[in-house]
């Protein structure tokens, strides 16, 4: 039992790639706030060749899917959605931001995040 198990999870650690992440602000009502100690650090694990990533704080943790690729105003990343319908966009630059309910709710930058998105014209 236990050699199976072990032959199981061992794809799954190859292909998850962890990313830590500093919490810049957050926002509430339209205010922003410095991040409190529980979101202050982020970390983020891609999975499925980043068709998921699990975005973890101090007592929180979601998971999110890939919905589409991003292109504003030249800055590219990726959108990733979660089921609650929390969206996370995040940029080649290291940038991060959390929305619900199309108000942004947390921005982050994440200095080891590596993105490599290029347009094919």
């Amino acid at each position: 039992m236990i050699k199976k198990l072990i032959i199981i999870l061992l794809p799954i650690l190859i292909n998850a790639k962890s990313d830590i992440c500093q919490t810049q602000w957050i926002q509430d009502n339209g205010t922003r706030y410095q991040p409190p100690e529980s979101v202050k650090v982020l970390t983020l694990t891609f999975m499925n060749d980043l068709d998921s990533v699990q975005i973890d704080s101090k007592n929180y943790g979601t998971t999110y899917y890939y919905e589409s690729f991003l292109n504003i105003k030249g800055k590219l990343g990726i959108s990733y959605k979660a089921s609650n319908g929390d969206i996370v966009d995040m940029f080649q630059n290291g940038n991060l931001i959390v929305w619900r309910k199309n108000t942004p709710l947390l921005k982050a930058y994440c200095p080891t995040l590596k993105l490599d998105i290029s347009k094919i014209n």
